[in-house]
């Protein structure tokens, strides 16, 4: 009998996994299914194979890890990575208890670690001295408030926002990336029941397909339709379009273009998506707007500091009560219940589970890079960041490689 090669094989049976997910699981009306093993398919290629049990897409990922063992290169090791994450996600269709930490290492690609409680007092402490700057009180003193001066209640000014703020994010990689992919056209739509406030991915195809909800129900502010536009187009849908055109040139394995929620490949997006956030203060024309663009920022990362932790916590099994009561007090915008149902949706959701801490390590990750002064530097390490994947060791060596750069410049 002939013999898959393994590129076509994972194809195949990431598909097939995909399939099999959405006919046993259902699908959302409003994004990707959140079951769905294929988020994008920037290769356009769809040969799904046919599963008819979970027990059979583990086997098959067996069949695909063992494959894989003793091959060298880049692309191989990538694959043998996404096999893994594949493998491990199927496994616990079946119902089995996956361990938290092997869990995160298998599907994202490392072992989420604790934010230090002093960063997040920290955080907490900035945000409020900035809203006092800004508007004369402290957030966490009167949440209301800040509800009223900086939330958005028109969607037609929120549409006409992050319009703006796309434009923008692509004028601000323009001036850094060497080239830019085609746009990807995101539609604007008032959706108030929606649970989701951006999305990009594919069809099964392989066409894009992407969406703002500017429903006010959604808590945008003016800074949070900036930070979100460089977030989705500035950051993921650039590096989308630059990775599909390096797999069209051949330079990157067909197999690699099949992205979905739990692999490493999301993981390393959200950290092209965190520089992409750092960059848009480039686009603050006043100090009132990079004021508060700041604010939004410190924001989100006391968000994900404190549900990194969370999640981390009540996986491996703090009580949810402890868990919860710390989280609520750090995030004045939250009312308790959804901290907690937000928190818990990471104990039973395979999805939450692995991403939740994949945005604070990402900030972390490529905060040193993005402090660099010399700009030639961070451009050319951004230009290669944005075209592909890495895992997180390689990622690491290329900001290591810039700060080295900075530093032998400045002893010359």
């Amino acid at each position: 009998m002939h013999e898959i090669d393994l590129p076509t094989g994972f194809m195949r049976a990431r598909q097939g996994f995909s399939e099999y997910v959405e006919t046993n699981y259902g699908a959302n009306p409003y994004i990707t299914d959140p079951h769905d093993m294929v988020d994008s398919n920037l290769s356009g290629i769809w040969l799904p194979k046919h599963f008819d049990t979970i027990e059979e897409v583990v086997e098959e990922y067996q069949r695909l890890q063992d494959l894989a063992k003793g091959q060298q290169g880049k692309d191989a090791q990538d694959l043998q990575a996404r096999v893994e994450a594949d493998l491990v996600r199927a496994r616990m269709f079946t119902g089995e208890e996956v361990d938290f930490y092997e869990y995160s290492e298998k599907t994202v690609g490392f072992i989420p670690v604790l934010a230090p409680i002093e960063q997040i007092d920290q955080l907490y402490g900035r945000l409020g001295d900035l809203t006092f700057v800004h508007k004369g009180f402290r957030i966490e003193s009167d949440p209301d408030r800040f509800r009223e001066e900086y939330r958005l209640t028109d969607s037609k000014q929120i549409n006409r926002r992050l319009g703006t703020g796309i434009h923008l994010s692509r004028m601000a990689l323009g001036r850094r990336l060497d080239h830019l992919p085609e746009p990807v056209e995101f539609a604007l739509q008032c959706l108030p029941d929606a649970p989701f406030s951006a999305h990009l991915e594919t069809t099964k195809h392989g066409r894009f397909t992407a969406g703002f909800n500017t429903s006010p129900a959604r808590g945008w502010t003016a800074a949070r339709t900036l930070l979100t536009a460089f977030h989705e187009n500035g950051g993921h849908a650039i590096h989308a379009g630059l990775t599909q055109e390096e797999i069209d040139k051949g330079n990157i394995n067909l197999a690699l273009g099949l992205t979905n929620m739990t692999s490493p490949e999301t993981a390393y997006a959200e950290v092209i998506a965190s520089a992409a956030e750092l960059l848009a203060v480039e686009a603050t024309g006043t100090e009132e707007a990079r004021l508060a663009l700041e604010i939004q920022l410190v924001l989100e990362e006391l968000k994900n500091a404190v549900f990194n932790n969370a999640n981390i916590r009540i996986n491996l099994g703090h009580p949810e009560k402890e868990v919860v009561d710390e989280a609520a007090q750090y995030l004045p915008l939250m009312d308790r219940e959804t901290v907690r149902s937000d928190i818990l949706s990471g104990l039973h959701h395979p999805i939450p589970r692995a991403n939740t801490s994949t945005y604070y390590a990402a900030r972390e990750l490529i905060r040193p890079l993005m402090a660099i002064k010399d700009q030639d530097v961070l451009n050319g390490s951004l230009n290669i960041l944005y075209r592909g994947f890495f895992s997180r060791g390689e990622t690491e060596a290329i900001i290591t490689r810039a700060l080295e750069d900075c530093a032998s410049s400045a002893n010359s």
